[in-house]
């Protein structure tokens, strides 16, 4: 059984003093991360935000071991912006989807890049377009896994979850506070892979200026966390869990507490 533990993106200047030294240099931080925590895989965010060069993929390539495991985040113009604010059509745009594609090259020869992750925003919602678009950008991956959070609760009915794993695009099981319009905390077993992701339960994630991700999970939920991985270890082939609590370093004290829980269940 292959566990991957780690967290939704390294760098964060609220880390530094907190999860790395006051004194680190921002070219050895993620020296840092792959040396210091004993986890086995990453979420890139940078990719998020802009499509970027192979060779900044080889220089993080060159830095872990051969059992790492890198997850990139689709890039937001796939996700995010495909759908137009105002009027909130789909407006799909496959170019920037394929340069994308053509982006991770490098990442996807060195045998270290367990897939994409593409998290499509709450205003996002289910219907053929939407799911057509979802099923296009899977054939311009070709054989990459590819693995799709979705933040409302509309994607949770079977018919679509059935028409995604037909069509081999792996659904992560998400951790977010309780709230009405936010999907349930429900195991997805997409595949031959089980991808969790755990944002944290903050009460006040509508609240303006407040960062929703201010979250620490006490032992007794990692512990619950820690059974569910536990259940579906003979049915998949690969478990990712990611921390995506990230404010003042939470997602590594989280991700340290479930390398943890592990040891002793497995």
């Amino acid at each position: 059984m292959d566990i991957k533990i780690g967290t939704s993106g390294f760098y964060f200047k609220d880390w530094i003093g907190k999860v790395y030294p006051d004194e680190i240099k921002k070219e050895d931080i993620f020296d840092y991360y792959i040396n210091n925590f004993e986890f086995n895989t990453i979420e890139l965010n940078v990719s998020y935000y802009k499509i970027i060069s192979g060779r900044v993929y080889d220089s993080f390539i060159r830095r872990c071991k051969d059992d790492f495991n890198f997850i990139i985040k689709a890039y937001k113009g796939i996700t995010h912006d495909a759908i137009e604010r105002g009027t909130w059509e789909l407006k799909p745009d496959f170019d920037i989807a394929k340069n994308f594609r053509a982006s991770i090259t490098t990442m996807e020869r060195s045998g270290k890049l367990g897939g994409i992750l593409y998290q499509f925003p709450p205003f996002y919602f289910p219907k053929r377009e939407t799911l057509d678009y979802i099923k296009k950008i899977k054939d311009i991956n070709g054989d990459l896994p590819m693995f799709v959070e979705f933040r409302n609760r509309y994607w949770e009915r079977d018919e679509y979850i059935f028409e995604l794993r037909n069509n081999q695009i792996n659904i992560c099981t998400i951790d977010l506070p309780k709230f009405d319009k936010l999907p349930n905390y429900k195991i997805v077993k997409a595949n031959d892979i089980a991808y969790f992701r755990f944002h944290g339960r903050n009460k006040n994630w509508y609240k303006k200026n407040i960062d929703r991700y201010d979250y620490l999970y006490n032992n007794n939920e990692l512990k619950d966390f820690t059974k569910d991985i536990k259940n579906i270890l003979g049915n998949v082939s690969k478990i990712y869990a990611f921390f995506n609590n990230c404010h003042a370093g939470q997602a590594v004290i989280n991700a340290k507490m479930l390398v943890n829980l592990m040891k002793n269940t497995t």
